[in-house]
């Protein structure tokens, strides 16, 4: 089954011309905003990020390579 963030467009425009060094994302999911944001902002030097679905937080790792 494969994933498609939702608004994921939306949620890159609102952060579009915003510096941030830290990020914190708390429904991170299967990683999809996450890795556009980091993407997109490569000043970011810590993305915090959590979810209550255990197996939403393996596919973000896998998605994040970490």
């Amino acid at each position: 089954m494969s994933h498609r963030s939702v608004l994921l467009n939306e949620v890159v425009e609102a952060f579009k011309g915003v510096h941030c060094s830290l990020f914190f994302d708390g429904t991170v999911g299967a990683g999809g905003h996450a890795k556009a944001i980091l993407e997109g902002h490569p000043e970011v030097k810590r993305y915090f990020a959590c979810d209550r679905d255990a197996y939403a937080l393996a596919l973000a790792q896998k998605e994040l390579a970490l």
